[in-house]
């Protein structure tokens, strides 16, 4: 079970095509009515989805933009994914960077009922919606069992590299450390837009895990890769890097980290 998705119930009861509305938190509105009409979350969703992603939007600028709302396991009553195929492109926030908005034409919405399915969850469907095709091919849906034939990919066990994989000598060897994140925000939206643009700025190959799920790397300088890890404040991350100025790209990520990405208050060590 921890290796795929089958605690989440894929139907075709859940599948919107040519949803028309006029800005997000009509499209919210209405898919978490279908959700709590099917007896998938409690009343408390809808509202508690629509909070969430006014302080914490979940839009990504995928290759065709998608959004990602959900709210906390509390307001779920069954595991469900929800899909929304938009008539027209409306305008999201960017998960990145909340000042920014994204045309989306693809919404997944979420019901999870335990904590650790929500992280897996946004990390499978974060990995499908890079694949253009996948994400053409819902467009084009002309029906919902079309829909379902593509998420089907995310019950299909996909390898990822780890550090056994990529071990050699001298600069080609990577150079490891494993921080804390203390931010309120988690390694997501300011901070995590700070740690790819950090990353970004060094010739070296920089990749970065959860502690506790250490053989799942991803590329520390796609801000898609980094909100995937779904770091919550208080979790624990493993930055390596390698290659030309690998010691000063790895010092330069943990010293952000440590100083709470440059916010006044407390500085962290460990």
């Amino acid at each position: 079970m921890d290796n795929n998705l089958m605690a989440i119930e894929l139907s075709e009861d859940l599948i919107l095509l040519d949803l028309e509305a006029c800005h997000s938190e009509e499209v919210i509105q209405r898919m978490a009515t279908h959700l709590l009409s099917r007896g998938y979350v409690k009343p408390t969703y809808p509202q508690a989805v629509m909070a969430r992603e006014r302080h914490f939007p979940t839009a990504l600028p995928t290759p065709i933009p998608v959004s990602f709302p959900h709210t906390d396991v509390s307001h779920c009553l069954r595991p469900a994914i929800a899909v929304g195929v938009l008539r027209r492109p409306v305008k999201f926030g960017f998960m990145g960077d909340p000042t920014q908005q994204l045309d989306v034409r693809v919404v997944f919405m979420l019901s999870v009922t335990r904590p650790e399915y929500q992280v897996k969850t946004l990390q499978k469907l974060i990995d499908l919606c890079q694949q253009v095709e996948h994400i053409e091919r819902i467009l084009h849906a002309s029906t919902p069992r079309e829909v379902l034939a593509v998420l089907g990919a995310l019950f299909e066990p996909t390898a990822s590299p780890g550090p056994d994989a990529v071990e050699s000598a001298g600069a080609n060897s990577w150079r490891r450390q494993e921080v804390v994140i203390h931010h309120p925000a988690g390694l997501h939206a300011r901070p995590a837009a700070l740690f790819v643009k950090t990353a970004s700025q060094y010739p070296c190959d920089i990749q970065v895990a959860r502690a506790d799920q250490p053989e799942r790397y991803v590329n520390a300088k796609s801000i898609l890769s980094v909100l995937g890890l779904g770091i919550k404040p208080g979790e624990r991350i493993i930055i390596e890097t390698r290659g030309e100025q690998r010691e000063a790209a790895l010092d330069a990520l943990v010293s952000l980290i440590r100083s709470n990405f440059g916010e006044e208050g407390e500085t962290y060590h460990e």
